[in-house]
């Protein structure tokens, strides 16, 4: 699997974006409910309210459950521990400069991309990635739904 591939599937309506945008974004966190220890304060993943998931599972995958990640500065070297990848269709950039990179085993840097605003995109989180170069007080805002093994 390429490490990230532009996709082409709906676009999210703009009433599915402003669901997002003030019914979603501030959700408990469950980006760190098996692993509290590793929890990070600018970064969230929560889970979709009933009205994205419903569009999401008619639109795009029933099998998937979607969420809202919100990023609010760079995001370390990691991969997604049991999950293949990821669709991840991004609302806010947080900044012109952003890019979502991808690393070796090694941790060298072997690819780089600037994400488009409302392009859906499919990415390998089974291999280290980061996100970098988010703006001072800026979200990265995008809805992601998981494919695990």
């Amino acid at each position: 699997m390429a490490n990230i591939k532009k996709i082409n599937l709906p676009k999210l309506p703009n009433d599915i974006v402003i669901e997002i945008l003030n019914n979603n974004i501030n959700g408990r966190n469950e980006a760190f409910d098996n692993h509290p220890d590793e929890a990070l304060n600018f970064y969230k993943w929560v889970s979709a309210n009933e009205k994205v998931q419903t569009w999401c599972k008619e639109n795009i995958s029933q099998d998937i459950h979607w969420g809202i990640q919100i990023i609010e500065k760079d995001l370390p070297i990691h991969n997604d521990l049991g999950t293949l990848a990821k669709f991840n269709y991004v609302i806010a950039n947080g900044g012109n400069d952003v890019v979502t990179n991808f690393y070796d085993d090694e941790k060298t840097l072997i690819d780089s991309h600037n994400l488009e605003l409302n392009q859906w995109y499919i990415l390998n989180v089974e291999i280290y990635h980061n996100v970098q170069n988010i703006q001072k007080n800026s979200k990265r805002i995008s809805i992601t739904g998981r494919i695990m093994p």
